[in-house]
């Protein structure tokens, strides 16, 4: 993975060696921490939770999955297609969510011990279960 030297994933020279590709390609990025940033931003501060079982996770109620889709689908999508676009290569942008390119099942919760009582939170988080083929979106 090419890094910038601030230590982020370097687009500009991801999308430069794309440009150099002669087969279709199809990327598939993150924006973790720019969900994380604009949380912060917006005073609405990521909730991690710890399962029993040990595993960490972002507890995803209404306004987490709102900021998610602004920095997945919106700010870096757009911004990978716009560099694309500076580099001849002609871009959509895509989320999962679109075309039901991405289909998932919600969790059925998960369990945490808070004051020293299990509980089950139910969020919006999921798993994905199905995707449509690459060659039937193109």
């Amino acid at each position: 993975m090419s890094r910038s030297a601030e230590g982020g994933i370097n687009l500009e020279g991801i999308v430069q060696d794309l440009a150099q590709l002669k087969e279709k390609f199809i990327v598939v990025h993150g924006a973790n921490a720019l969900r994380d940033k604009l949380a912060e931003d917006l005073k609405q501060p990521k909730k991690v939770v710890t399962s029993v079982s040990g595993y960490a996770s972002v507890y995803s109620d209404e306004t987490m999955i709102d900021l998610m889709m602004m920095a997945y689908a919106g700010a870096r999508n757009k911004r990978i297609v716009e560099l694309c676009h500076q580099h001849g290569i002609n871009a959509v942008g895509l989320s999962g969510l679109d075309g039901k390119v991405v289909q998932g099942v919600r969790n059925k919760g998960i369990r945490v011990y808070q004051d020293a009582k299990l509980k089950v939170l139910r969020d919006f988080s999921g798993k994905p279960r199905r995707s449509t083929r690459a060659s039937s979106i193109s």
